[in-house]
């Protein structure tokens, strides 16, 4: 049906007369999509104004694709969703999602159907949610309508997804079972538990992954599991189950339940990733009474495994534990020691710095270089005449020790230039190269190493100073499956991603990345704009980087190409590709964060330039 055919239904609707209203409401619905978010709030609070009829009559042009046009309806119906959907707007809300609901069950066709359900994903609550539990008895709509519940999560719209359960299977068992999961239905425990015992294996495993989420301990039935596992890969699926069940009871204060499930899972000959999981958990759940099982870790014939129980008993911040890690450094085990003395300076344990210096001169090498490292961190521009003395020993030797022992010569050295000296472009130094003078936040969690910022276990670095509109270059450097961002215009202790602008830092080449959304790949505004790909060099290599935000046009160059052009304005009018809020997107000024994000990524050559916008 035409546009003006949709005018005239809805005229009809109200009894309005049709040459009074033709004009208002044709132009009304040829205005959809918004061009900027004052535009949006306009035409969303004309069309809520048209009360639920409007709605019903608009859902009623519906059709399927290939079926009509019905572009001015779904434009419509969308704008209305967002509208009412957001903040301020509960009588608007609740009277769309009522009209929805009444839509949804006079449909017939399964396209159109899933098209409200997605609506009522937006703005359905306790109201929509049987209008919602009918759809679950259709094996074509189980999957929209479960999330959308999941969506709603109130004690209704789980009793409806509880209750679905036993007459589904396969593919919709699992649906329901992962809605319940994601609306975290404490009382769906009981529904739940029988499928755990399934012999379907998609089935069992999301009836644990739904009671390790709720606390419960029947999840701890993964764990059995893993010890029969016939193969690693197997004891990796469910491995995860008791120890997402561990973090869970550890997160609702049972800590004595989620020590004794993470020793079980360290126990285990798991991997290594979910050794160190467990490790954690145990840790934060015994504290100190955990050294026993962290020391055991530390001497771990396993490098990743052993620093990662390192920073455990530092995370443990006290006296106990820092005496362990020191006495543990007497040990025959180069490959232990050197991973304890490198951690201990890493992380700035200042009782380490003693060790340190003796470790300069042991007999194994990788001991050596760690001590190296390790003095560098604790001492600063303290440890150059150390490490001068050092490197005078070994006269005119060129070998590995010797280069290593040259860069902490570099880094050390007293007489850096001054920080905030603008180069003749005008950018200014935001990184010195040696320590994270000018950076707030979590420095602990990241090491200086030639020159470059590396993240190590840490979280966000805040710049001291808040920015506005700047042009910002840099170098970075991935690991493989490396995962990074760098937020602008960002506040203090606020998500990057939607609070302001996370412009992502991604290895794009990495098997696990291949079903991301375009503006998820490496350059793109997270969540706003997609960046063109395929100017990323390869994994261990330097990658430059120039970020310029003036006004609202947020622009992202990668190896001298422009792969993000942006009006973020207009984006945020039009709606994001990721169909979130994105508040952040009106912010003028904040912090530039390195946010970390769990990945080995190196920064270095990091400057700005502060521009006047036009």
């Amino acid at each position: 049906m035409n546009l003006k055919g949709i005018l005239a239904l809805v005229i009809a609707a109200h009894c309005v007369p049709m040459a009074a209203a033709q004009d208002s409401l044709e132009g009304l619905l040829a205005q959809f999509p918004a061009q900027s978010t004052e535009q949006a709030a306009q035409l969303g609070a004309q069309l809520a104004a048209l009360g639920p009829g409007a709605v019903q009559t608009l859902a009623n042009t519906l059709v399927p694709a290939g079926g009509g046009d019905d572009n001015a309806a779904r434009f419509a119906l969308s704008g209305l969703a967002k509208y009412a959907g957001s903040r301020g707007h509960e009588p608007e809300r609740a009277m769309l999602s009522q009209a929805l609901c009444g839509a949804l069950l006079q449909a017939r066709n399964t396209e159109v159907q899933t098209f409200l359900i997605g609506l009522l994903e937006w703005v359905g609550q306790d109201e929509a949610a049987p209008a919602l539990a009918a759809c679950l008895d259709n094996e074509a709509l189980i999957e929209p309508a479960s999330r959308a519940l999941s969506a709603v999560g109130t004690p209704k719209a789980c009793e409806a997804l509880a209750s679905a359960l036993a007459q589904a299977q396969g593919p919709s068992l699992v649906s329901l079972l992962n809605a319940l999961a994601g609306a975290h239905c404490e009382s769906s425990i009981k529904a739940v538990r029988p499928f755990a015992d399934s012999q379907e294996a998609q089935v069992r495993h999301a009836a644990l992954y739904v009671l390790a989420e709720l606390g419960d301990a029947r999840a701890r039935q993964g764990l059995d599991q893993a010890a029969a596992a016939p193969n690693p890969a197997a004891a990796d699926v469910e491995t995860d189950l008791p120890l997402r069940l561990a973090r869970q009871l550890q997160a609702d204060g049972r800590a004595r339940r989620a020590g004794s499930l993470a020793g079980k899972l360290g126990e285990l000959d798991s991997p290594v990733h979910v050794q160190i999981a467990a490790l954690n958990v145990l840790a934060a759940a015994r504290g100190e009474k955990a050294l026993e099982e962290i020391l055991a870790a530390v001497n771990s014939e396993d490098h990743e495994l052993r620093c990662a129980a390192i920073r455990a008993a530092i995370a443990l911040n006290t006296a106990k534990a820092t005496e362990v890690l020191l006495e543990a450094t007497d040990t025959t085990d180069t490959a232990v020691r050197a991973d304890l003395v490198r951690t201990l300076g890493e992380m700035r344990i200042a009782e380490a710095r003693a060790i340190a210096e003796q470790s300069l001169s042991h007999p194994d090498l990788q001991v050596r270089l760690a001590a190296i490292d390790a003095v560098s961190h604790l001492l600063g521009q303290d440890a150059f005449n150390l490490l001068l003395a050092r490197r005078e020993l070994d006269g005119d030797a060129v070998n590995e020790e010797t280069a290593v022992l040259n860069a902490a010569l570099e880094a050390t050295r007293p007489s850096a230039p001054a920080a905030g000296a603008a180069d003749v472009e005008g950018f200014i130094p935001l990184f010195n190269g040696k320590d994270l003078t000018g950076w707030v936040g979590d420095t602990a969690g990241y090491a200086i190493e030639e020159g470059a910022i590396v993240w190590k276990s840490g979280r966000k670095l805040y710049t001291v100073d808040d920015l506005a509109d700047f042009v910002l270059r840099l170098e970075f450097r991935l690991s493989p499956g490396a995962n990074n961002g760098i937020g602008i215009r960002q506040a203090a202790g606020t998500h990057a991603a939607t609070k302001a602008m996370e412009i992502q830092i991604l290895d794009d080449t990495a098997d696990k990345y291949k079903d991301l959304h375009p503006y998820q790949f490496c350059g793109s505004i997270y969540g706003v704009a997609p960046a063109s790909q395929g100017h990323l060099k390869p994994v261990g290599e330097w990658n430059e980087m120039e970020i310029t935000a003036k006004g609202p046009q947020v622009t992202v160059k990668l190896n001298g190409a422009t792969v993000v052009d942006a009006n973020i304005a207009a984006i945020k009018a039009q709606g994001t590709p990721d169909g979130k809020d994105h508040p952040g997107l009106d912010r003028t000024t904040g912090r530039i964060v390195l946010l970390g994000h769990g990945s080995d990524v190196a920064y270095r050559n990091i400057r700005v330039k502060p521009i006047s916008a036009q």
